[in-house]
């Protein structure tokens, strides 16, 4: 008996983007037809899915590490952001910034799309994202280019949504769901 090989199938993956991948059956080409027969369903795209699925779900552990690691790379940028604002570097600060933006939209992404959330995820993204305002906010007003009261009304807020959800979670014994403010 020889042995049966498929090769070089596309699938739609979950975006719709084509996904060409390679799949060999090892056995013969009798316990591939029982194999067959046994699974009415059977389809080389669906066995394809299942086989990308749990190659996802036997990393996802080291995957999850990902989205946590994205947001401590967010919280080291917090400091070289704020010191270039101080020292009036505002285009680096900027540029900085703005890596830290595009670094909290693609750990979110990942968290939710993939479902890689993880509870110091939940922890490590909002103290992330509140150092980095809060900071920023503070060296701009230092260097007195945001009025006291826009400084007062940040960091008010930032302090309320912390003492709000450490009040959801003293009751709830959860962790709060983002929110839009």
């Amino acid at each position: 008996d020889k042995m049966i090989s498929i090769k070089e199938y596309s699938i739609k993956s979950f975006q719709q983007n084509e996904i060409s991948f390679s799949l060999t059956i090892f056995g013969t080409e009798d316990q591939f037809k029982k194999s067959v027969q046994t699974h009415k369903d059977f389809s080389i795209e669906s066995t394809a899915t299942e086989l990308i699925q749990a190659s996802l779900n036997s990393n996802e552990a080291l995957f999850k590490i990902y989205t946590n690691l994205i947001s401590l790379v967010r919280i080291s940028l917090v400091i070289p952001t704020v010191l270039n604002l101080l020292a009036g570097k505002y285009i680096f600060a900027l540029i900085l910034f703005a890596i830290a933006s595009i670094s909290d939209a693609i750990d979110g992404f990942l968290a939710r799309f993939f479902k890689w959330q993880t509870d110091l995820g939940k922890i490590l993204d909002p103290v992330a994202d509140k150092l980095l305002m809060i900071g920023s906010i503070t060296a701009l007003w230092l260097n007195q280019i945001v009025p006291l009261s826009v400084f007062v009304i940040f960091v008010l807020r930032d302090l309320l949504i912390l003492l709000g959800a450490a009040f959801e979670m003293s009751i709830t014994e959860k962790t709060p769901s983002p929110n839009l403010i």
